[in-house]
Parts: structure tokens; C-alpha cells; sequence
């Protein structure tokens, strides 16, 4: 199955949205991301490697798509918590940290059961390109409120 996927463009660092490929350019293939057409034409953007990331296929409260790399905000309302996790790719899957488990992390599709199962509200707050600053200690990354 092709994912959808976002990187920062190579010569502009601006969020492209769309299929990764690698292109030919100059001497070899590169990365980049297909996200249209233009006059019929296919025209890839490329992308900086560092910056890719899958889609999750879910959205937050404000109906933004969530993808690798992007900061998130868990907020519960029934047990009364809120935490900020990443979601990031580990066991070939995309994956979030977990508050008040028996686990560090799981799947973020188990864990939209579990938030779905607590009424969680979850948020993008950022992502961890743009906004390293808001992924923080361990220590700071929990807070019961």
C-alpha cells in the first residue's frame, strides 16, 4: 500500500505533502515527494531524507493529520492527565509513548483505542523539526494536572 508522507523540500525547507519515490536527477536517483501535477507533468519536489514521514491516517481534534515526527498533546478528561509524546518509527510500525501503562510505547493505533477508551482529546502542537523545543525530559513529559 502507498502511504501518504510530508518532507521538507531540499532547496526551500517548505512541508511537501504527498507519495516518496526516488527520481532521477543529475547522476542518480533521488528523493523526493510526487504530490501533483502541473500542465499533465509529474513534478517531484526533493526532499531532504531527514525530514520524511508517514501519514498515521488519523487526525486530531482540529482535524489536522497526523504523520511521523509531529508533537502531540494527550489530554484526559475522565482520569484527569495530559502528556506530550512524538510519534516515531520503531518495530516497523509508527509509534507513541504511553502514559500510565504497563508499557513505554506502543502502536499509535493501539493507542488511539486506549485514548478513545480514557475520552483523550489529542492535539499537534508541532513537530520535532520545527518545534524540538516542546519534546522535552522525560521527567517534564508527563504531568498529572
Amino acid at each position: 500500500m502507498i502511504k501518504l508522507c510530508r518532507a521538507k523540500e531540499e532547496n526551500t525547507g517548505e512541508w511537501v505533502y504527498g507519495y516518496y519515490t526516488l527520481y532521477p536527477k543529475c547522476c542518480g536517483l533521488h528523493p523526493c515527494i510526487l504530490s501533483g501535477t502541473e500542465s499533465g507533468c509529474i513534478i517531484p519536489k526533493f526532499i531532504d531524507l531527514d525530514t520524511l514521514g508517514s501519514c498515521t491516517d488519523m487526525t486530531d481534534v482540529n482535524d489536522t493529520e497526523m504523520f511521523e515526527g509531529d508533537i502531540i498533546k494527550i489530554k484526559s478528561y475522565d482520569y484527569d492527565y495530559e502528556y506530550i509524546t512524538q510519534v516515531y518509527y520503531s518495530c516497523h510500525t509508527l509509534c507513541v509513548d504511553i502514559y500510565g501503562q504497563d508499557y513505554d510505547f506502543t502502536a499509535i493505533g493501539f493507542a488511539d483505542d486506549i485514548w478513545d477508551e480514557d475520552c483523550c482529546e489529542i492535539e499537534v502542537i508541532g513537530n520535532i523539526y520545527d518545534n524540538p523545543e516542546l519534546v522535552g525530559d522525560e521527567e517534564n513529559d508527563s504531568n498529572d494536572t
